[in-house]
């Protein structure tokens, strides 16, 4: 199977750092991370992003793995998997020393898009995402596995839709299906 393999939240723990950092740099965390959008009161998509480049730039030495390195050579070894993540393209050489340092020895395919809607335009047969947005999209038999996050807490299962509490029930779902 073509797999679509999302990095932030998904492979990658960013969410804890950002929430660090968020504090430390603004006295407090206004970041509704319940929310998948920016809502007018807490910190604005500006901020944001210029704390996530922070921490991918300066800090990612602190951003934790999800799965160990066999746990992602097992997801390999049947699966044909690329990251697919919607960044800016400075934020890829920090992405792959991040890679490197977590996943020694293994050789990522990386497709960076414009945006999420722009992930869907690919061909995979599986997305492990945790994107609420990808549903206004998909309008396919494509499987999509969510990774559990506050942000997609109301995404409903369906058929083609399966929430997932982390990668390793991710993992354990795709080897039931091959």
């Amino acid at each position: 199977m073509r797999i679509s393999l999302d990095v932030d939240d998904v492979l990658a723990d960013t969410k804890s750092v950002l929430i660090k950092y968020i504090t430390l740099i603004r006295g407090k965390c206004d970041w509704d991370f319940n929310q998948w959008e920016f809502k007018e009161g807490g910190i604005s998509r500006e901020a944001f992003l210029e704390i996530y480049k922070l921490v991918w730039h300066v800090h990612n030495n602190e951003i934790k793995a999800t799965i160990n390195s066999d746990e992602i050579k097992e997801i390999m070894k049947n699966n044909d998997v690329t990251l697919v993540t919607a960044r800016d393209k400075d934020d890829i050489p920090p992405l792959k020393r991040w890679l490197k340092h977590n996943f020694a020895g293994i050789d990522f395919k990386i497709i960076n898009t414009r945006s999420i809607k722009e992930k869907l335009e690919l061909d995979f047969d599986v997305y492990i995402d945790d994107s609420p947005v990808l549903l206004q999209y998909k309008k396919d038999h494509r499987k999509l596995i969510i990774v559990e996050q506050p942000w997609n807490k109301n995404i409903q299962e369906s058929e083609n839709v399966i929430k997932v509490k982390n990668l390793r029930e991710a993992i354990y779902f795709l080897n039931n299906l091959n």
